[in-house]
């Protein structure tokens, strides 16, 4: 996740300096919440803040391009955020380290073994056979 007070003043003085004078305001946060998120990225580390504020306002009017004028709406998609952070805790799960992930997430112990017993649940029913005529009728 783009974290704005990862960019310094002097950073943002890069941005600002490709920014037209009379860009919209809308599209200038836009720009620096891409920027923020490429300088925080380490695949861009090998580019140069002019390079990644460039890239960021680039990035920006193509979606000024793509969707300017119309109503276009950003989700929070929170459940998304929260299934990445499930999947995490999936992929950290040793067999005995519910507290340690429940500490980790800031969950309780009881949450983590809900999320770890609805991820049994499905792999279970991925990997069963579908035979013909088992499940029919059964509601």
């Amino acid at each position: 996740m783009a974290k704005l007070q990862t960019l310094s003043m002097q950073d943002l003085a890069v941005l600002q300096a490709l920014v037209p004078a009379d860009y919209p305001e809308r599209l200038v946060e836009i720009a620096v919440s891409l920027f923020a998120y490429l300088v925080d990225n380490p695949l861009t580390h090998g580019m140069s803040r002019q390079q990644q504020a460039a890239l960021a306002l680039g990035q920006t009017e193509g979606l000024r391009a793509d969707h300017g004028g119309s109503m276009f709406y950003f989700p929070a998609a929170h459940s998304y955020e929260l299934t990445l952070r499930d999947r995490q805790m999936i992929r950290e799960y040793t067999g005995n380290n519910v507290r340690a992930l429940a500490i980790k997430n800031g969950l309780s112990e009881t949450r983590v073994r809900q999320i770890l017993a609805a991820w049994e649940a499905e792999e279970r029913e991925r990997r069963q056979m579908k035979l013909p005529g088992l499940n029919e009728g059964h509601a």
